[in-house]
This record gives C-alpha cells, structure tokens and sequence, in this order.
C-alpha cells in the first residue's frame, strides 16, 4: 500500500514559539491544525505563532471533496476544532487569510485570549462558516479576558448559532481587552431568542474594555422579536451591550440589523455604561430601524462612503494634516471605488489632494471683489462633485510674524455695504472670504458659496454640481492696503476625495485717493475803516471725494504772500485765468489777540490786524453755526464748537487753521462726498491805497494733506473738525 507523507509539523527548532519575537512560523494548513492540537493540549497555551502565507483549510486531501464542490458548500470542509484553553500567547496573520474555515457546534478559531494573549492582522474569508450550535461564539473567539486583544482582524465568514449568541469577532469581553481596527462582512445570525452583533456581543458591566475603530457591513439578524426570562433579543451592528467606562469610539456599521425586540444600528448601552459613544455612524439608507441610535449619527449611503466619513473616523484628522498634529499615519481612510468594501471607509491613510489659488486684491474698482479659480498641483482645474462640504474653519497665517489676524466676516455684504467708508485700520482687518462654484464665463463665483470665517461649523455645504471647477473670492474695502502676504488654509470634501486648499492673498498693490480742494480764489474785499470789522468769503470753499477709497485731510498750512509777489487764477469767476501782483501782507494773529479800534495800518509789518478762520452756516436759516447747532452734510458731530481760527507757528508768519476731516468714498463719481466750509476774517486798522491804483491785493498760500484714514468713516458722522 502506498501513500503520501505529510510534512505537517512546523519547524521549531529556529522558532520554538516561547516569544513573539520566536513566533512559529505557519506556511500551511497542516502546519496551523498542529498548532492547534499544541496550544489546546494544556487546556491553555502561551505559544506564539504567526501565519506566513494565507491557506485554506477545506482539508480536500483528507476527505476527498473537491475544493469547487467545498466553495459551494462550506460544510463539506474538513471540520475545524477551536483551539481549547486561554490563549496567552500571540498569534499574527500579517494580513494572510484563512479561508474554508469550517467550525461545527464550536467556538470559532479560538476558544478564549485572556492574559495578555493577542491576536493580529488574521483575515477569515468569505468561503468559511462558523456554525456553532448551542455555543456563543464569534468568527475569531469566543472570549477576550484581561489586557487581551484582537487587532486588525477582519471576517467574512458567515457565523450563526443555533440556540447561542453570535459575533463576527468575539461574543464576551471582560476586564480591559481590547477590540481595535476589526471589521466583519459575514452574516450573522444568532441562536433563537438570542442577540447578534456584527463585531462583539457584549463588553461586561464594570470592565474597561473597549472596542475602537471596527465597521460591519455584514447584515445582522437577532432570534426574533420576542423576550425570554425578561430579558428581550437585542441585535446591533457592532455590540449589542456595552457597558464598559471606556466609550466605543469610531466605528461604524453599514449592515442591515434586524429580526429583534431591540436593534441599533451601533451599539446599545447596557445599565452598566458608563461611558457612550464617540464619532460613530451608521448608513441609515441601509440601517432603517426604529430604535435610538444612541449615540450613533445617520448618514445616507453616498455620504457613508465619502472622504468626510473618513476624516470624521479618525477624529478630524488625515495624513499631513496641518492641525498640529500632523500625523505620519490614520487609521481610516476612503475606499478607492464601490469594489472595495462596497466602497464604504477601510483601514489606511486618509490623504488629499493639493488645490492652490491666488487672489490680487483689486481696489480700483468699485466692485471690491477679487476672485480666482482653485486649480491642482498640476495647474489644471479642481472638479468638484455635488454637494461639496468645508471640513472646518480655515486656519491663517500671514509673511509678517507681527500682523495681525483679517476678522473673516459672516456675510460678503459686511465688507462690501462699508466698501467706500472703512479706513485703512477696519479695511486691514475686516475681510470676507468665499469659497464655492466656479463660472468659467464670468470668471467668478456661481451659485452658493460659503462664506468661510473663524466660527465656521463643518459641513458647510456648497451648491456645486457635479463635475463643477471651483473658486474663491476676496471681498475688501477701498482702503484695504495690507503689505503682508495673507495664506488660508482649509479642507475641501467632495465625495471621494478632499482637496487640502491653500488660498494666498497677495498684498494690496496700489492705494489711491481721488480728491481735491476747491478754494474760491477770489476770497474777501476789505474795507478798513479804523474800526473792528469783519469779512467773510464771496463763496464757500470745498473739500470733495470722488474716489472709492475715504480721504482723510487736514489744513496743513496757511502762508500770506509776500508783496510783490505775483499769482494766477479765476479771480473774477469769469473762467479767464488772470494775473495779479500782491501789493500787502497780511500776517493774521492769533484768537486770542483783541482787536480794537485803530488808525494803523492794516497791513502794517508788525501784523496784529487780522484774524483769519472757517466757519459754517446753518442749513436752515443760513446763520453762522456752532457745534450744537444742525448745520447739514457732512459737518455732522462736530467736537469742537465753531469757528475754527488761525494758529500762528513760533518764528514764522505762517501757521494753520485746525480744520480736519474724513470723507467717504462714492460708489458714483458724479456724486462726489463734499465737504463745504466758509472763510472769513476779523480786521481793524485803516489802508492808504498805492499810488495810480484802485485796490490793494493780499493773499495766502494753503497747503492741504490728504490721505487713506486709518479708523472708519461713516456716512453720517464722517466729517469731524479736530483743533
């Protein structure tokens, strides 16, 4: 008689098992049912173990069933007996998968892990059923004790119990195991009037256990809806009691649940919890149970499976992530297509793509809008899908470490209603900030853009459709003058993909003003007689803003003329230029000199004669005006009472008048902001007139600054006098 010999036994003489570090190395099906046989010949096994290549254990050399007639029928497999005992040991698969596991009225691959027993990186296929009976049990194990774990496993096999509890990894956990980065494909289906969950049945009352980063997909079904001893069927997609102090983070389950008193789509707290649960969804397209959730968010089906989730999973975070935590790995991240775990999240590194876009601030123009397409790392434009979603509020910096933070405002209109009346001071620091829809024809943003800003909720959903470009925009002030380099950041979700998206801002290149001064050329006539008079200009002087940007300005000096000196203007307002030569100086004295009566000249060297100053008039009535009085226009909330006197400078004839004020821009340069005041003069003394002429001529040089102002300018009070 002849037959085969089977090398079934491992070697152990390099790796004898007593370590992870000299774990077993298991290559094939007769190697992992040898170790099995060891580790359960004690009642209890510490030895290590680790899978090198992935195997099935459809035993078609054993029972003569061809491996197709086994895929077809699992149970016509070579049965599977659990390893027996507490495993103390670590057993790792690397990702290899056991596949035509077959387990008959038993536990699943593993009895019990307790200690510090783990279990890692095993995947159980599709072609495999854990078939129980009366045992409650899960795919991996039936029970995770004290500090054990299960990482990285996942199952496809089906598991189902006749009158126990079933699990897709483990159905009892007790002390501080651990379940991490499990997930279960595999139908299961509990015992009749038992629970069913797709990851762990329970996690006992007062343990700190936990399970963290796990998803079903797998459909859940429980023993009926009905009760037993008071106690109700319950099934859930990932545990159906859990009641540890350490909350159930980051899972989710995308499998129906059904068939139960109570089912949940996540987990259900049992009376012990004393914790709950954190960044856990469920797929409600698919999940349509009645029952709370828990704890547990609902998302439709395309959104289950979009980047966001994802990123949620993780706990807000992706790879490169520039939150300060910048980490090198995550535990989630977006399946590449619907082949893949049906598209919804799995294990791996969330990445995004680059999106860049530059904005060059305009303020020439009246529209205060600056915009500008986001476009790849390779140049080309971003396509977003429908319903594309900012992740969080945008983070800033700026190329000067001393600048300080643009306040995003909430709404475009914040900026742009204040376009021509904010200084430079409110322009520099007030901005809007819009993200949305990209119009390739009027080269700006379409639809709905969300305006982002520092409070910014995630979620913020823009209207785009599908394969739309996107863009940005800049609204600012028409003083906006910003020297810095302004960089935002911000996460941009659409659908699969999610593009981390830098906007710079270039500084503001040009800040102009388009004002003038308006003083009637032909100001005063003089009649000096020996007593105290005074005069006041044929016509009102003016200060006037046809620009977008406010102007700011003041009286900066006001010079008499020297005699003889010869000056050119409209002194008739005949619109003929003429030409006339200064005959006297009049230098004007301060407010506080007294004039009196005088039979000295009024031009005399010393000076003394004169005062010089603005006032205005009010609108009603004409009179000359003060500070409480309603004088119209832009001379609203004066600070100082009127008039406003000449101030001589030490040492010089010249000096000023304290006349300043802050005009606003126009969004109509026909309809310039204007500013009138009216020159007048207190005189004494008496006048010889040269000889061969009819009247003498005095005049004064007036020297006006403007400027962008640094603090607002409102409509209603822009135009104050400040001595």
């Amino acid at each position: 008689m002849a037959g085969t010999a089977l090398n079934y036994k491992p070697n152990t003489t390099t790796n004898d098992g007593s370590t992870a570090n000299a774990a077993i190395e298991l290559a094939t099906p007769e190697a992992l049912a040898w170790y099995a046989m060891k580790a359960s010949a004690t009642g209890g096994s510490s030895l290590c173990a680790t899978m090198t290549s992935s195997m099935s254990l459809a035993g078609t050399n054993y029972t003569g069933v061809a491996q197709a007639d086994v895929d077809a029928n699992v149970s016509k497999a070579l049965p599977w007996k659990s390893i027996a005992g507490t495993f103390t040991g670590t057993f790792t698969s690397g990702g290899n998968t056991v596949d035509g596991l077959y387990v008959y009225h038993d536990k699943g691959l593993f009895g019990t892990v307790g200690g510090a027993g783990s279990i890692s990186g095993l995947s159980i296929g599709a072609n495999s059923l854990i078939e129980s009976g009366a045992e409650s049990t899960g795919a991996v194990a039936a029970s995770l004790e004290g500090t054990a774990s299960i990482t990285d496993c996942v199952n496809a096999a089906a598991v189902r119990s006749t009158t126990g509890v079933a699990a897709g990894i483990v159905y009892d956990v007790q002390g501080s195991a651990t379940i991490e980065r499990c997930g279960n494909a595999g139908a299961i289906t509990a015992g009749s009037t038992r629970a069913a969950a797709g990851i762990a049945g329970w996690v006992r009352d007062g343990s700190s256990g936990s399970i963290k980063n796990c998803y079903n997909t797998g459909a859940i079904t429980g023993g009926g809806p009905v009760e037993v001893g008071g106690k109700p069927c319950w099934a859930a997609g990932i545990c159906f009691s859990y009641n540890s102090s350490v909350p159930l983070a980051s899972c989710y389950n995308a499998g129906t649940v059904s068939d139960a008193v109570k089912v949940v789509p996540v987990a259900s707290k049992g009376s012990g919890a004393a914790a709950s649960m954190s960044n856990c969804y469920y797929d409600n397209n698919v999940f349509t149970g009645a029952a709370a959730a828990e704890g547990s968010t609902g998302l439709p089906t395309d959104q289950m499976k979009a980047w966001k989730t994802a990123y949620k999973l993780n706990g807000d975070t992706y790879v490169g992530s520039t939150d300060g935590t910048n980490p090198a790995h995550t535990v989630w991240t977006v399946a590449a297509d619907n082949t893949v775990n049906s598209g919804y999240p799995v294990f791996g590194d969330l990445k995004t793509d680059t999106a860049v876009a530059t904005i060059d601030p305009d303020v020439t123009t009246m529209a205060g809008v600056a915009s500008a397409e986001l476009t790849s790392a390779l140049g080309t434009s971003v396509s977003l899908g429908a319903s594309s979603e900012v992740l969080a509020a945008p983070t800033w910096e700026s190329s000067d470490t001393a600048a300080t933070e643009p306040t995003l405002r909430s709404a475009t209109t914040e900026v742009s209603d204040k376009f021509s009346s904010w200084g430079t001071t409110n322009a520099d620091a007030n901005v809007a900030l819009s993200l949305g829809e990209w119009d390739t024809t009027s080269m700006g943003l379409a639809g709905s853009p969300v305006v982002l800003t520092s409070g910014l909720a995630a979620g913020d959903t823009l209207a785009t459709t599908d394969a739309s470009a996107a863009g940005v925009a800049l609204n600012v002030a028409a003083a906006y003058g910003r020297a810095d380099t302004l960089t935002y950041q911000v996460l941009l979700a659409s659908g699969k993909k999610c593009y981390s998206t830098t906007i710079t801002v270039k500084p503001a290149t040009r800040r102009t003003i388009s004002a003038d001064t308006k003083v009637d050329a032909e100001l005063f006539e003089l009649s000096p007689d020996g007593t105290v008079k005074s005069a006041e200009a044929k016509r009102s002087s003016k200060v006037q803003n046809q620009g977008a940007a406010p102007v700011a300005g003041s009286v900066t000096s006001i010079e008499p003329l020297a005699k003889d000196s010869v000056i050119s203007g409209d002194f008739n307002g005949d619109s003929i230029p003429e030409s006339v030569t200064i005959t006297d100086e009049l230098v004007p004295t301060a407010e506080g000199t007294t004039l009196l009566d005088s039979n000295e000249s009024v031009s005399r060297a010393e000076g003394g004669m004169v005062k010089l100053g603005v006032k205005a008039k009010d609108a009603a009535t004409g009179a000359d005006a003060d500070k409480k009085t309603n004088i119209g226009g832009l001379w609203t909330g004066l600070p100082t009472e009127l008039p406003l006197y000449f101030v001589p400078s030490s040492g010089s004839t010249a000096g000023t008048v304290p006349l300043a004020f802050s005009l606003p821009g126009t969004t109509d340069a026909d309809a310039p902001s204007v500013l009138s005041y009216l020159y007048f003069m207190d005189y004494t003394g008496t006048y010889v007139l040269p000889a061969g002429a009819t009247a003498g001529s005095f005049g004064y040089r007036m020297a006006y600054e403007l400027s962008i102002p640094a603090g607002d300018v409102d409509a209603a009070t822009a135009s104050k006098t400040t001595p």
